[in-house]
């Protein structure tokens, strides 16, 4: 069975854009984040000021749709691919590394940014941007908080990097709430705020494997989750932050469903990895 899926996934990277005739779930690998002792601002540990460098990944999905594709998150800018070392931020204190550039994986999907009808971003961090300047013909779903701080005066001090996006104001669609992508309640943008003024989370309701919630930067890491520490770094609003966990583990209870943290190594580690899908 996996040779067959090898093979018309080979196959089709090579033909023309053809729609899903199903709902499928792609999980990519959109760059590793390396980080030392900033580690302590997320986990609130003094320790980890001192803590060996801990290796975390951007997680960034396609959902194709017989409607249509959605792209959850772009990942690291594809340019760090060229540098050998990496990106480096905060004099040296993370690092930002790309292996294979997301169009690249796309393209072995036989899927071009133009084919890309939606994009979805949970929160406009540079980590979840930084490819978003390629999708010139989608619609840009964000939350209309999100897209009020990003064309403020001063979005760097929501650390947004106003390059990702300051040519794609006319496609951003600012959200009122949660919202029904397609229309069916098959993929339902949940509106979760307090990382950011207008953070989002995706669920994904799959015939064959479930509800996934993929759940941006609601949590980092496993750690997160299981000690409920807010991170000190980056939380636009503890409070806001603290009802949207609140919120989200009611919804993951209701929909039996499996939250990704899109920043965990162990949950990108045991999934499927293009060209295998969930269904």
């Amino acid at each position: 069975m996996k040779l067959l899926i090898i093979l018309l996934f080979s196959f089709g990277a090579l033909g023309a854009y053809t729609p899903s005739k199903k709902l499928k779930l792609y999980a990519f690998n959109c760059g590793d984040i390396i980080t030392g002792p900033l580690l302590a601002l997320f986990t609130r540990k003094y320790q980890d000021l001192w803590a060996p460098k801990k290796e975390w990944i951007s997680t960034c999905f396609l959902i194709r749709h017989p409607k249509g594709d959605l792209l959850w998150d772009t990942g690291l800018d594809d340019n760090y691919a060229h540098l050998k070392k990496g990106k480096s931020f905060f004099f040296g204190l993370t690092i930002h590394k790309v292996k294979t550039p997301l169009l690249q994986n796309l393209k072995k999907l036989g899927i071009l940014p133009k084919n890309i009808k939606f994009v979805g971003i949970s929160h406009l961090h540079e980590d979840h941007t930084g490819n978003l300047r390629h999708f010139v013909n989608s619609k840009i779903l964000i939350q209309e908080e999100e897209k009020k701080a990003a064309f403020s005066l001063f979005p760097s001090t929501y650390f947004f990097k106003f390059d990702h996006y300051k040519s794609l104001n006319a496609q951003i669609v600012g959200l009122k709430g949660d919202h029904d992508v397609f229309g069916d309640g098959k993929v339902m943008i949940i509106k979760a705020p307090g990382h950011t003024p207008g953070h989002q989370v995706l669920l994904v309701r799959l015939k064959q494997s479930g509800s996934f919630i993929l759940a941006g930067d609601l949590y980092h890491t496993n750690f997160n989750r299981e000690t409920k520490v807010i991170p000190f770094f980056v939380t636009h609003n503890g409070q806001n932050l603290k009802e949207s966990i609140e919120k989200i583990e009611n919804l993951r209870k209701k929909e039996k469903a499996k939250i990704w943290i899109q920043h965990e190594p162990a949950h990108y580690k045991k999934a499927l990895k293009p060209p295998l899908y969930y269904d």
